[in-house]
């Protein structure tokens, strides 16, 4: 189950609250075209509606015709295009091909699942801030040892739902909402007293798309090369060509009828019938 975070109002000067509304994210089907767009990514052009339920990275879908296994959202653009009405790019957990553009008619798409954790909790101290969309936890208790990034956060207060660590320092994290919600800005910061906020390492491996075989470049598929003329080719005015429909004259046709010009000369036994040398 995933959830969106919508802001229901702003905090008031006095207090630290953060309000947000739970929203439920439903699946959806999805109709247009896709093709490769990039070495390890296609682009998939709906021409459906731009659906209510908004649409981010981490969204899934577990079968699309053509492609084989799973793919994942990487990104989305609303913009609308000649046939589309908004896109999105994606990529695969296999390496595999796609020959040009397939049509797809009623896939569905998927909400972010919530990744399974492992490992102990790790209580966190300390207090956030938001920004852009952005949450920013600085610790006042030392952090872990080593990579954070890809790291699970939960039960923070007035944030519902799981965050992930996108970057880190010192003494500070950065985090966004793993459903591909936003989350409204702070006007101060929020203090965080340990459990249940806690700090957790995800159980899932590194994403490593999958590669498209047959993608070739622009670059290497339209070669900036100039086109040289072979210089026995003329263009430009030609000299009148007989034409028996016209009526054009052929003043070398021998008044006997015979359709050969004078002065020529044919080897006797030539296999011509009718022909007298």
């Amino acid at each position: 189950m995933a959830y969106l975070l919508n802001p229901i109002g702003s905090p008031s000067p006095t207090s630290s609250a953060v309000l947000l509304k739970q929203t439920y994210l439903s699946p959806f089907n999805v109709s247009g075209f896709y093709k490769a767009t990039g070495p390890s990514e296609a682009t998939f052009y709906a021409t459906t509606d731009v659906p209510i339920t908004p649409v981010g990275p981490g969204w899934y879908s577990n079968f699309i015709f053509g492609i084989d296994g799973k793919i994942r959202v990487k990104s989305v653009s609303l913009d609308k295009g000649p046939g589309y009405n908004w896109s999105f790019v994606f990529q695969t957990y296999k390496s595999q091909n796609i020959e040009g553009a397939q049509q797809i008619i009623g896939s569905t798409l998927y909400p972010p699942e919530p990744e399974p954790i492992r490992g102990n909790q790790i209580p966190m101290y300390g207090y956030y801030t938001i920004t852009a969309g952005v949450m920013t936890f600085f610790f006042t208790t030392p952090p872990p040892n080593g990579s954070l990034t890809g790291w699970i956060v939960t039960g923070l207060p007035q944030v519902p739902g799981m965050l992930k660590v996108t970057n880190y320092g010192f003494n500070y994290v950065t985090l966004i909402p793993m459903d591909g919600s936003t989350l409204q800005s702070t006007n101060k910061p929020v203090n965080v007293n340990g459990f249940p906020a806690a700090l957790q390492e995800s159980s899932l491996n590194v994403f490593i798309p999958g590669k498209f075989t047959n993608y070739a470049s622009p670059e290497k598929t339209l070669p900036n090369v100039q086109v040289a003329m072979n210089p026995n080719v003329h263009v430009g005015n030609y000299p009148r060509q007989r034409d028996l429909n016209t009526g054009v004259s052929w003043s070398d046709v021998p008044p006997d009828g015979r359709m050969f010009p004078l002065g020529a000369f044919i080897e006797p036994g030539s296999g011509i019938k009718g022909w007298t040398p």
